[in-house]
């Protein structure tokens, strides 16, 4: 019974991963054709006048906000879809189209986010509505919802193993052994949505976004400076958490006006696109654009860069721009860590990684994931020095350790 059991689940985990990967396909295919009808076919046939951005942007500060006011607060962030999902042991799937289209709105009109939120919530009510169909138990569909926020994670950002770090961080000691098992059908789930979906990119003509920031000499002499860098990165993530009590200060006399917050969402978001245009979009496809042409730029424009991404970002999610935040806060990090680059005479790919690792961990809280998120950007000599950087910057270095202590204890 037990082999038909882990069975049923290994079959059921490759189906789910692969309808993952194709939702999360459909998904994308449709935001870059409503993309290109924005931002390339519309502007074309006005002359392609410098401030479209502004125009675009407010436009869609009017549409967010009225789905915002009419519809509601869409899509849901990852925490709460988690939140709900442990209260209720379901995450609602009658509202699942309003997530869908809030998602493609928001993110279409150019904001600085991420597709993974709307994704997330779509493929966890979607699981539910099957749970519900085929009688899942409580059990079965806490594995398989996880499993489909794991696999979607893993997806949308070409890393095999980011979502199923989610998971190994927090699982409680009575359950370690039965979490085990549960990684071997995960795997299974992750890489048949991640093949589904590279399977249907490259059939596009199209390729990941994901690549290598540029190769690295670094040298022993370069850690020198890795303190100051673990520094500088720590406190810019620091930073995002300050923007927020900032920007709730700044907007709390209009907090309750929806559409007008949504519409200065907008003006603001116009404004940054107009004369930066990194800050429109989740950032994913700037990565190998900005590692090329970064000699090219002034120190104080990457400076410039990679605080109004971030800042534009926190703007986008307290005025109703609502969606994930990792692909902004993994831009703007690594926008920094070039800006420290440009000037300062050593390996610039270290500089990078040591910032944008120590940054990223502090934003997203999770050292783990970010390191795993990192790691086809950077070449494998550096991949330490992520890891080290991220757990360092976080305080969670203190965690492992004592794991470690309890495990060599225990062995004792």
């Amino acid at each position: 019974m037990r082999i038909k059991l882990q069975s049923f689940l290994a079959i059921y985990g490759i189906i789910l991963g692969a309808a993952v990967g194709l939702i999360a396909f459909i998904f994308i295919f449709l935001m870059n054709q409503l993309i290109d009808f924005w931002w390339t076919f519309l502007p074309d046939l006005a002359g392609n006048p410098w401030y479209w951005p502004l125009i675009i942007c407010t436009f869609g500060g009017v549409i967010v906000g009225l789905i915002q006011k009419y519809m509601g607060a869409y899509p849901h962030q990852i925490f709460q879809v988690f939140g709900e999902f442990k209260k209720t042991k379901r995450v609602g799937y009658n509202d699942m189209w309003k997530h869908f289209l809030a998602a493609l709105v928001i993110l279409m009109f150019g904001a600085s986010l991420g597709p993974e939120a709307g994704l997330t919530s779509i493929c966890a009510a979607l699981i539910t509505w099957v749970g519900d169909k085929m009688r899942f138990t409580y059990q079965e569909r806490e594995d398989f919802t996880e499993f489909s926020i794991g696999v979607m994670i893993s997806t949308i950002f070409v890393s095999p193993f980011a979502g199923l770090a989610s998971t190994v961080e927090n699982v409680p000691k009575d359950q370690s052994a039965f979490h085990k098992k549960k990684v071997i059908i995960y795997l299974l789930s992750i890489f048949a949505g991640s093949g589904v979906f590279l399977l249907l990119i490259s059939l596009q003509g199209k390729e990941p976004f994901v690549g290598s920031l540029g190769k690295t000499a670094f040298s022993w002499w370069d850690l020198l400076l890795f303190v100051p860098l673990l520094f500088i990165g720590k406190y810019f993530g620091k930073l995002y958490e300050w923007m927020d009590r900032f920007f709730d200060f700044c907007l709390q006399k209009v907090k309750n006006a929806t559409i007008l917050l949504a519409i200065i969402g907008g003006v603001l978001l116009g404004l940054a696109g107009t004369f930066i245009p990194y800050s429109l979009f989740s950032g994913e496809h700037g990565f190998k654009e900005l590692a090329a042409e970064y000699s090219i730029y002034t120190t104080l424009t990457l400076f410039v860069i990679a605080f109004v991404k971030l800042a534009i970002t926190k703007i986008c999610l307290k005025t109703g721009w609502l969606g994930g935040h990792i692909f902004p806060a993994m831009f703007s990090s690594v926008a920094l860590g070039f800006a420290f680059a440009s000037f300062i005479p050593v390996d610039p790919i270290f500089i990078v990684a040591v910032i944008a690792a120590s940054a990223s961990a502090i934003i997203l809280d999770n050292p783990l994931v970010v390191v795993l998120l990192f790691l086809g950007f950077f070449p494998i000599l550096l991949w330490p020095v992520l890891l080290i950087s991220a757990y360092l910057a976080t305080g969670k270095w203190r965690d492992v350790w004592q794991k470690i202590q309890a495990r060599h204890t225990k062995n004792t």
